[in-house]
């Protein structure tokens, strides 16, 4: 299992990378929530102010719009699957996709104009993989929709890091086989990583912030030393 962790501008190490050289993209960009270190109320709250205080870039909705236009198309060049982990209220800046999973979770703190906010739209661009390779034959080309995963994230010294559990499910749901490369362009503090390792998958992970990839760099070595998961592909 080969792990290659790069700081830097995930534009410009993408751009290097050849064609379909990954089997997926998974990742979890800025959210373009709005909300700055000197902004007064807005949607996000106290948690999305630490991210822009603490974060080396600025969650604009300008900012995430030219994101959008440089990375993915980056990112559907060197691989066939990818999947995006989308804020609802930026939902609409993204390229049409090819579908939608959602994650689906309990909660009753996180509101929203419709009442309490129990989903995370997954983007999925290029075809399922498991049809793809599978040629469609059921059961195995077939999978749900839905990633139910209620596990809270761990606290790691990153405002927005994703549950283990989840990235888990998200890499057996875009990655057929052990063995496969995943590339998440925007690390953070490598819940992807971990869960890669987790699950026998090569990982590639890009950040641009050192504070968060010493903290991902940390993690992903301790997942190394550990017993490898038995998860259920």
């Amino acid at each position: 299992m080969n792990v290659q962790l790069h700081l830097g501008d995930c534009l410009e190490f993408m751009r290097s990378m050849p064609d379909k050289s990954v089997d997926a993209v998974i990742t979890d960009p800025p959210y373009g929530v709005r909300v700055g270190a000197n902004d007064k109320g807005g949607y996000g709250g106290k948690r999305a102010k630490e991210r822009s205080v603490i974060g080396c870039y600025d969650d604009s909705r300008e900012y995430l719009l030219g994101l959008i236009d440089k990375f993915l198309p980056e990112a559907r060049r060197i691989s066939n699957s990818v999947a995006v982990c989308a804020g609802i209220r930026t939902l609409m800046a993204y390229p049409q996709p090819e579908w939608i999973i959602a994650w689906v979770y309990e909660n009753k703190f996180r509101f929203s104009p419709y009442g309490f906010n129990n989903w995370t739209p997954i983007l999925c661009y290029g075809k399922d993989p498991y049809q793809q390779k599978r040629n469609g034959c059921a059961p195995l080309a077939v999978k749900e929709d839905v990633l139910f995963d209620n596990t809270p994230p761990e606290k790691n010294g990153h405002p927005t890091s994703k549950p283990v559990s989840f990235m888990q499910k998200m890499i057996l749901r875009f990655s057929t086989s052990e063995g496969d490369t995943i590339l998440d362009p925007f690390m953070g503090s490598g819940t992807t990583g971990v869960a890669c390792v987790q699950t026998g998958r090569n990982f590639i992970g890009i950040e641009i912030d050192p504070t968060y990839f010493a903290i991902a760099e940390r993690r992903i070595q301790e997942a190394q030393m550990q017993p490898r998961l038995e998860v259920e592909e």
